[in-house]
């Protein structure tokens, strides 16, 4: 129930997990169940330390997400700020409404 009035959710994935791909249909699918699929996700690919330098950043930015690890501080204000911009900026966008002509 509470997910319905979610603004954003974070789909926390184990970037060296192998059968990565399989899990997130699984969750992509339960989602959709739920009717949820219109919420914002934003897909955090964890444990970026555990694959080679680069590779946990490339399987984010095919899915617009973003790499963290816990030993690499850098990477939490990164996601900081990506969930400020999807929570705020991104959606006044969307909802701005253009003023009348004169």
């Amino acid at each position: 129930e509470e997910a319905q009035d979610a603004d954003l959710l974070l789909h926390v994935l184990d970037s060296a997990d192998p059968n990565l791909e399989a899990q997130i249909a699984t969750t992509d699918n339960l989602l959709d169940e739920l009717e949820l699929s219109h919420v914002p996700r934003l897909a955090v690919y964890n444990k970026a330390d555990c694959l080679p330098p680069g590779e946990a950043e490339e399987r984010a930015k095919e899915r617009e997400g973003i790499a963290v690890s816990a030993l690499d501080r850098k990477t939490l204000g990164a996601l900081l700020e990506r969930m400020e911009y999807l929570l705020f900026i991104a959606r006044a966008k969307s909802e701005a409404v253009p003023l009348p002509s004169t």
